[in-house]
């Protein structure tokens, strides 16, 4: 709203929220594409048009300023910030293990985070972890479709279905498909 307020004497604020809610509009999630419902991707575009309308204002700003050397000092503190938050951001993308980890830590009850776990503890061999986390997996969903996985709540004793994905994954890998 004080883009609409601005918009005659900052009229760069205006451009930037109207490029933002423009791109932003098909791909809130009205139509879900994929098994998603949001990922951070889909802002890519949309942040372009708040990035324009910030760095005309930081301009503008500045331009003003008889003081450059405070806002050098003010940016260069932000970087160092936005550094520290990347830097931390990286370490959760280290290998696919702690992606998922941090998954979990901000979802805990996340079907598909579990279930990759689950996945990478079997390659590993970790046979024990491997079943612990499909276990929670399947009792968090119904049915989880992933990496082309189709898991079905089984109507029998866990064991026995613990055992199959097992089973499973040994034979044929990440693209096994059970269906009961």
């Amino acid at each position: 709203m004080v883009a609409f307020w601005q918009a005659r004497s900052r009229p760069y604020l205006l451009v930037g929220w109207l490029w933002f809610i423009g791109t932003l509009v098909p791909v809130i999630g009205i139509v879900q594409v994929g098994a998603q419902a949001m990922a951070d991707r889909y802002t890519y575009i949309p942040l372009i048009g708040l990035f324009m309308g910030i760095s005309w204002m930081v301009q503008t700003v500045t331009a003003r300023n008889t003081w450059p050397k405070r806002s050098a000092f003010v940016a260069v503190v932000a970087l160092y910030r936005l550094r520290s938050l990347t830097r931390m951001q990286v370490g959760t993308w280290k290998n696919s293990f702690t992606l998922y980890q941090h998954a979990l830590e901000v979802v805990p009850e996340n079907p598909v985070a579990l279930n990759n776990l689950g996945v990478l503890c079997l390659e590993a061999g970790i046979l024990e972890k491997a079943v612990s986390f499909f276990r929670k997996a399947v009792d968090l969903a119904l049915i989880i479709k992933t990496h082309g996985s189709i898991w079905v709540r089984p109507r029998f004793e866990p064991k026995i279905w613990m055992k199959r994905i097992v089973a499973c994954y040994k034979q044929v890998g990440s693209t096994c498909i059970i269906r009961i």
